[in-house]
This record gives C-alpha cells, structure tokens and sequence, in this order.
C-alpha cells in the first residue's frame, strides 16, 4: 500500500496490490474526508504524511482486523468536498479540484467525464461492488448523506469516527417481492429492527405509530446526518437511508418526485419520514425491510387487509368450550371478554360454579383463553395497622387567703367585764382564746367561729397555713390562713386498630360505645343512639412499584362525662382524619396530627385594694391552669404474600 499527494494538493492516490474496494464519506468539527479500504493491508506506509494545498495531512490506521478495514484521513484546513473518489484497478483517486478531475480521466483514456455539479448540487459517491468494476462518476450520481459531526478525534492511530456503510450487497441475501420497482438490501439483515410500523408476513400493514408536525408523537432515534440535497430523485435518496440504516428497503412502483432539503444533525429515520412526508408518502416496518409507498396505497392495503381478515373469520366454524375461574367472578369478567369476541363469538356463565362457556372461532381462542387466564389471578391483600395515640396533660396552681383581726374588753377569769370586737379563723385563735377564759358578750361575733374580714380561699385545697399575731397582753389578735394547691395528671391512650382487605375493596373496623338519647315530643319519648366509637375505613390499591394508595377516614369519638350536666346526655368528643395518601409497603406514615394547648388564669378580689403592689395579696386569690392534648395517627401498610 502506498499514498501520493499532488504537489498542489489537488488530489491523492492510494495504491494497492490488487482491486481496491472502498467507501468514502466527509465530517466535520475538523473537517475530513474519510477513504475506508476493505482487504487492504497498511503495510509499511507511515501513520502520518505531510498535506499540501488544502490538505493539512494525511493519516493513516487500520481500522479493524477482522474484515480487514483500513482508514485513510484526509484533514482539511477548510471545508471542501471531493469533485470524485474513484477506484483505477489497483488505486483509489481522491480528487478535490475540477481540473486534476480532467488530468485523471484524459490519461486512464476514460469516457468523457460528467460535467461536475454546481457548489449547491448534492456531491457524487459512487458505490463499489464485487461483482462489477468500480467506475468513474456518472452523469447523474445518487446524492450522498453525510454524517453529523463527530467529538474531536483521537490520536491518528485511533480511529472512530462515525461511518457510513457502502459495502456491496451480498447476492445471497435478497428476497423477491413481485411488482416493486427498487429493491435494496441490507448487507446485514439480521439488524435490529427500528422502531416505527409493523407489517404482518407477506408484507401488508397492520399497525402503525402515529406521527405528528407537533412532534407528540412518533419518537426518532437513528443516527444523526446531514444532507445538503437539490432536486434529487427521491429513489436515490431511498438508497442512501438504505447505506445508512442498513435495513432493506422496497419502494412501490408509483413512488417518483424530487428532494430538495438541506438538514444539519438530524437523525436519520426522522430526515427520511420529512423526504416522505413531502412527496405524499409514507412507509411501514416489518422483519428488517421497509416499504415504501404512496400514502394512500398503504391505507388501501391496510383496509384490504381488514377486509380479509374479517371474512377468513365469518368463514371460519365457531366452536364451544368452557373456562373454569378460579378468582374472578364470571359475570364480571364475562363484561370484559365480550369486548373482544369476533361477529360470531358469545359468551354465557354457569354462576353455581363460576365458569364461562364460550363460544368463538378456533383462531380466536387461544388468544381468548390467553387473555382470561392474564385476568384470573389471586387478588392481593393488604394488613393495615393504624396507632391512634392520645396524651393529656393538666396542670393547675391556686393561692388563697383568709384573715379576719379582734380587740376585746371583757371579763377574764376573776369576773372583770370585757368588750369584744371581730372573729377569729376558727383554728389557732380558738386555742388562745379558751386559754383566757373570754366569756362573750351578747350581739358580738363568737370566739373561733370563723367570722372573717377577708375570706378568699384557693378553689381547693389540701394544705394551708394558720398563722396569729397579737400583742403581749392578749387584747389584740389578726388570725391569717394561707392556703395553696398545685396539681399535675398525666394521661396517655393507645388505641391500635387493624384490619386486612384485598386490594382495591373498602374494610371498615370499629369499637366503642353507644350512647342512649332520650327524644321527647308531643305525645311520646323516643330513644335515639349515638356512637362514640373508634373506627377506621381504608381502600387499599397495590401499585407496580410496590406502593400502597389508600382512601383512609379515621374516627375517633369519646363521651366526655367530666362535663356531662344533670338531666343531659354527655357530650361527644369528636376526633376524625381524612386522607389520600401513599406509602411503601411495610414502611409507617403520620397521616396526622392535634396539639391542643389551653391556658387559662382566674383571679378573686376586692376592688381596689387587690390592685395594691404586694399588700394587695391580703385581698385576693389566684388560680392558674394549663391543659396540653395531643393526638397522633400513625399508619402501615402491610402486603400479605
């Protein structure tokens, strides 16, 4: 193997030992044009040759060893495109001026060479063969699709790029398709298909994926190219998705109009479907071959083959089985597999043991049957457990006060006359005062009694203090009671309801009391019940993803007796949570919560002198209470396998 760079850069000459077999295509992001020789060996050419002209250099690799593929580079220091790339026995011509295009043709005595086309005309790309000799290029070339731009290139030894497969076509194979113009065969046809339409064997359309200008629809994945075309035969450009794709492709013999379309980046099964689309056709998808057509001859095939299908199963003669459910019931999913019986198809159930008999034609049977068993299957069940926690906390403190002060001039134990005045607490006062002997005197208080001056006591109370001061010689006396109580309950309440339903069915579970309301009216007594009662309501559904939606209403009712009046029935508390919600299977979701704080400060006294700083304290009492409710649900799902 050798390669020759002209001297002005206008062309190269790779040499060979024998028939050179090539393809050739351009990139760009740098720009280059790339010559792929099959079955040739790089030999001792170096990886690197000096360019000249437009040509920065030219490189050299092997691009893969089995087949033996061998890459030449040619780096461009400006975009251009190769006038002709042609095969002379054993050399292939790459040649980017007209005028070398000439030299080469007048001294290989070639037929006259074709007029090159216009800078806007699509470049030529002959296609090499096994089975004929490589030629120089026609008057009237196919167009050529060039790759979208590949990432920046590796070292020269390194080769790849993104390529365009021209190889020949393989004789051995092709299919025959009797009344189709154009046939191209993919080198490989065991490629994987594309996505898009599908045809059932024989080659009529059976479905196909919708496509819209809005771009909601059909979905491109193919390779990106670029395609620079002008009044190009749209069979030509049939050819060149077929290099591409390497997926046969057959095109109706009324398939004719011209391409004209510049495209940068695009994928190639999108370019081809804007090709179609502007020429009024359209293609379906089947086994790696497509068919191209006339959009109005592929609706006609596709009602033709309605057409047939419907009368092959009119001829076909019904027959009459049963199917046995294990599960489902038989009168639902008989709604559901009337849908798809055929004209002479019917269905009846055996409600006493839950079978179907049916009866439809053999080709729709298995499919029938099929469908059926997809629906027959054990429904799942789900245990859900919910927590109901009540914590109640209350707090109370209350300080009061009672005093009351006495004088007296009276008669002590020797009989001397006294005189009295005021009242005692009734406690400590009482002891002092029986020490004296005091005998009352008529319309006065009584000693130890309990005639106070002020009496402002705690709400309640456990503990208090009696304090007396008077003077040393007895006739004086202020009796002072100090009482005070603080008080603190705790209650907690865990209510933990569950229940296990099959999937999609509401379960309902409920505990509790009913209280008996008595009615009165004109001319009876009736009695009504109200439930106070805790209840829990749930629709499971099991998702794909192993989720649990659920439709939950939790109650929570009690009867509140601590504030019950006389002759009324006690009042219902009321606590509910509604909620849609969504939780992993066996994992614990808070679908709610109340946190109720109440505050609340009482106070009693004498106007005025209850406001004094300090001293105001002899002529008030003060209570202070604090009560916390906190209510929490908690919930889990549980899928029982």
């Amino acid at each position: 193997m050798g390669v020759r760079v002209a001297q002005d850069g206008s062309s190269v000459g790779i040499e060979s030992d024998g028939t050179a077999k090539f393809k050739y295509f351009t990139m760009g992001g740098p720009d280059r044009i790339v010559v792929d020789l099959y079955g040739i060996q790089r030999g001792k050419v170096p990886g690197q040759i000096p360019g000249a002209g437009d040509i920065e250099k030219v490189r050299v690799a092997l691009l893969q060893a089995s087949p033996l593929v061998t890459r030449v580079v040619l780096d461009m220091k400006k975009p251009l495109k190769p006038v002709a790339v042609s095969a002379d026995g054993p050399v292939v011509r790459v040649v980017l001026d007209e005028m070398a295009l000439d030299a080469a043709h007048e001294a290989a005595a070639a037929p006259p060479k074709a007029e090159a086309p216009p800078a806007s005309e699509p470049a030529a790309q002959p296609v090499s063969s096994e089975t004929a000799p490589a030629e120089p290029v026609s008057a009237s070339p196919p167009p050529v699709a060039e790759m979208a731009q590949a990432p920046t290139e590796p070292a020269a030894e390194t080769l790849d790029d993104v390529k365009v497969d021209l190889s020949p076509i393989s004789p051995g194979s092709s299919r025959e398709f009797k009344g189709y113009e154009d046939l191209f065969v993919a080198e490989d046809a065991t490629a994987s298909p594309a996505e898009g339409k599908t045809l059932v064997a024989g080659g009529v359309p059976l479905s196909f994926k919708e496509k819209t200008i809005s771009g909601g629809g059909m979905k491109y994945s193919g390779e990106p190219i670029s395609m620079s075309l002008k009044d190009a035969d749209v069979k030509d450009v049939m050819r060149v998705f077929h290099d591409i794709s390497k997926l046969n492709f057959v095109v109706h013999p009324s398939v004719q109009g011209k391409v004209t379309v510049d495209l940068e980046n695009v994928p190639w099964d999108q370019a081809m479907d804007i090709v179609l689309k502007n020429n009024g056709l359209d293609y379906v998808y089947e086994n790696n071959v497509i068919w191209v057509a006339p959009a109005s001859e592929i609706a006609r095939k596709f009602a033709e083959q309605q057409r047939m299908q419907k009368e092959k199963l009119l001829a076909e003669d019904p027959i009459t089985f049963t199917k046995r459910l294990s599960y489902a019931k038989a009168q639902r999913m008989e709604g559901i597999a009337q849908r798809f019986l055929s004209e002479r198809g019917s269905i009846i159930i055996d409600e006493r043991t839950n079978t179907l008999i049916i009866q439809e034609v053999p080709s729709k049977k298995a499919g029938l049957v099929k469908l059926i068993d997809s629906l027959d299957t054990a429904t799942p069940q789900v245990l859900i457990e919910a927590r109901i926690v009540e914590s109640n906390v209350t707090w109370t403190q209350s300080f009061g006060i009672t005093w009351s002060g006495n004088w007296y001039t009276g008669m002590d134990a020797s009989g001397n006359t006294v005189t009295t005045r005021g009242g005692t607490t009734g406690s400590a006062s009482s002891n002092i005062y029986s020490l004296h002997n005091f005998k009352n005197q008529s319309g006065w208080p009584n000693f130890g009694t309990g005639d106070f001056a002020v009496t402002l006591p705690p709400t309640a109370s456990n503990g208090f203090i009696d304090l007396v001061l008077g003077n040393i010689t007895g006739s004086f006396f202020l009796d002072v009671r100090l009482a005070a109580l603080e008080n603190t309950g705790r209650a907690r309440v865990l209510s933990a309801p569950r229940v296990v339903t099959q999937d999609n069915e509401k379960a309902t579970i409920e505990s509790g009391r009913q209280i008996p309301i008595r009615v009165a009216t004109t001319d009876k007594i009736s009695v009504i019940f109200v439930n106070a009662t805790l209840k829990l309501d749930v629709t499971p559904q099991i998702s794909a993803d192993g989720n649990v939606n659920m439709t939950v209403d939790i109650t929570n009712d009690s009867v509140d007796f601590a504030n019950a009046e006389p002759g009324n029935p006690p009042p219902i508390i009321k606590k509910e949570a509604k909620t849609v919600l969504k939780v992993r299977d066996g994992q614990t979701a808070v679908i709610g919560g109340v946190f109720v704080t109440n505050e609340g400060i009482s106070q009693n006294g004498l106007p005025f002198l209850s406001k004094i700083p300090v001293l105001g304290w002899l002529f008030k009492n003060r209570t202070k209470t604090r009560t916390n409710d906190e209510l929490l649900i908690f919930l889990t799902p549980k899928i029982v396998r």
